[in-house]
Order: C-alpha cells, then structure tokens, then sequence
C-alpha cells in the first residue's frame, strides 16, 4: 500500500523523503507545494485539498487543528520522546 504525503518542514530531510519515496509512497514536501513558513492551518488545508496525509514532528499544533476539523486524510505525528 502506497501513501500520499505531505511532509511538514519540521520533517523534510532529503534522507527521509528519499526512503519513502523509494518504498513506492507519493511523496511532496512544503517547500515543493510552495507552503515554507506558512500557518500550520493552511499547510492543513493544503493536504486536505490534496488528500495527502500530512507527516509532522509538530504533534501539538496539528493535533489541535484536528480536533478542529477532523476532515481530512490522516495525520502521522511524529514524537520523539
């Protein structure tokens, strides 16, 4: 099963992309979609419209979005504790 992400900047290494995009997922980053430094809303509403399941470390944030409007393809939130 392949995925279609968009990775946050907070998770946009080029090794990371690399691995995904090599396991056969549709990967683009928020420097590609042209979202660098924008709300965290938009960059939401971005993946909703793409139906792309956003990738973030930002776990807070997104998961305060979500509870929002939980509309959207999926959100995979990354802690690191």
């Amino acid at each position: 099963m392949s995925l279609k992400l968009l990775i946050d900047e907070d998770s946009q290494a080029k090794r990371l992309v690399n691995l995904l995009q090599s396991a056969g997922h549709d990967v683009i980053t928020v420097n590609e979609a042209g979202l660098m430094s924008k709300p965290d809303s938009v960059v939401l509403d971005y993946a909703r419209l793409e139906k792309r399941v956003l990738l973030t470390r930002n776990c807070d944030d997104f998961q305060t979005l979500q509870k929002v409007n939980p509309n959207h393809p999926g959100i995979l939130a990354v802690y690191q504790q």
